[in-house]
């Protein structure tokens, strides 16, 4: 197995709270985003889902090992 093999990330959910943990190498990067309808968009690639630019309240782009929730 090579360290880059794996998810990017893992993420759950108990349907109040949503979170997630990040490869512990970093080698691949994750993004969320945070609309100002509430949801919470969250992937290694920006631009997965069509969002309109004056509908996003928050970038953020996650670092290695982190976790949000």
């Amino acid at each position: 197995m090579e360290p880059w093999d794996g998810p990017a990330s893992v993420t759950f959910c108990d349907g109040k709270v949503v979170g997630a943990v990040l490869d512990r190498n970093g080698l691949r990067p994750a993004r969320y985003w945070v609309t100002k309808d509430q949801r919470v968009i969250f992937a290694s690639e920006v631009g997965v889902l069509p969002i309109d630019p004056a509908n996003i309240e928050r970038k953020v782009a996650c670092n290695r090992a982190a976790s949000f929730s």
